[in-house]
């Protein structure tokens, strides 16, 4: 059941939703701020716009065509979820577990996602733009077409991931954790390279 209240919305949204969306809320073109709280399992969210909303679990949860801003959900479990074509902007993510997640065609713009579990994951086509990454772990993941534009991914954990095509231009990677057979038809610069080089062992010579 979804414990909202629910008021005819005077935008493109049909709802503007206030109080909890809880366990197998389906919800199409609804606009939800500062009031609700997203909390349960079973969740659908389809052309929604969030604004300052909180999630605080919501394991499952699939989103489609939605936009989400300065959204706080720090250390929610959204394990098993799905977004696709959705844009996160300037969202509080600390530590968000995202383990078995399938992201498609989304975008991450100004998100501070360090400590983000993102492990044994499927990413196709994500773009994450200037976004703290600091510590987060993609474990095992599949990650075709990820974009690391300007983020800070000092840490990260890509231990058995598949990155190949991956464009890591432009984002910091000190301390990465990555194999070298990980590394073939990864998009980086030449500094990055000389830098992975040394990470690995090599002793560079001229």
């Amino acid at each position: 059941m979804t414990s909202v209240r629910r008021t005819r919305a005077t935008s493109s949204f049909l709802y503007t939703i206030k109080g909890e969306v809880g366990d197998d809320a389906d919800l199409t073109r609804a606009e939800l701020g500062s009031d609700a709280v997203i909390q349960g399992s079973g969740i659908a969210l389809e052309q929604c716009s969030l604004n300052q909303s909180k999630i605080k679990r919501a394991s499952g949860i699939q989103v489609r065509l939605s936009q989400l801003q300065m959204v706080d959900a720090a250390n929610a479990d959204m394990e098993r979820s799905g977004w696709r074509e959705c844009e996160v902007r300037e969202s509080r993510l600390t530590g968000v577990k995202l383990n078995s997640a399938h992201i498609a065609r989304s975008v991450f713009v100004e998100c501070k996602m360090n400590l983000l579990q993102c492990q044994m994951a499927m990413l196709q086509d994500v773009r994450f733009e200037q976004c703290d990454l600091r510590g987060a772990y993609f474990n095992r993941s599949k990650m075709a077409g990820t974009v690391f534009e300007g983020s800070d991914l000092g840490g990260a954990d890509f231990s058995s991931a598949t990155i190949t095509g991956c464009d890591f231009r432009r984002a910091k990677i000190d301390d990465i954790r990555v194999a070298p057979e990980q590394m073939a038809g990864v998009i980086v610069t030449a500094d990055q390279a000389l830098y992975l080089a040394r990470l690995f062992g090599l002793d560079i010579q001229e």
